[in-house]
């Protein structure tokens, strides 16, 4: 942890430096750190965000995914993965939130 100073502000404010460490599992990335190079190297594009309805575009290893979640549907991705879990939709849900459930 370092110190810096807050230009303007006369007072010291601490800051962080975050270390990135990849783990693999046989030279292969997890889907955890996957996505998380994916949002590193701008690769997620948040097209809209409607209530539950939710649009994006990721770019994988030599293709562009959609991906989003639809009220009724759920998660859903076009990557080969096909499970809600695949690093692309990891990646999406680390960076938006769903509106919580109305009043029954």
């Amino acid at each position: 942890m370092s110190s810096a100073t807050t230009p303007g502000a006369g007072r010291q404010r601490n800051t962080e430096t975050m270390s990135v460490t990849l783990l693999t599992v046989r030279g292969c990335e997890s889907a955890a750190v996957k996505s998380g190079r994916y949002l590193v190297e701008g690769r997620l594009v948040v097209q809209s965000v409607d209530g539950k309805r939710i649009r994006a575009l990721c770019r994988g290893d030599g293709n562009i995914y959609r991906l989003g979640h639809e009220p009724g549907i759920g998660w859903r991705c076009t990557c080969p993965c096909r499970t809600p879990n695949c690093s692309h939709l990891r990646a999406l849900r680390s960076v938006v939130a769903l509106e919580p459930p109305g009043p029954a």
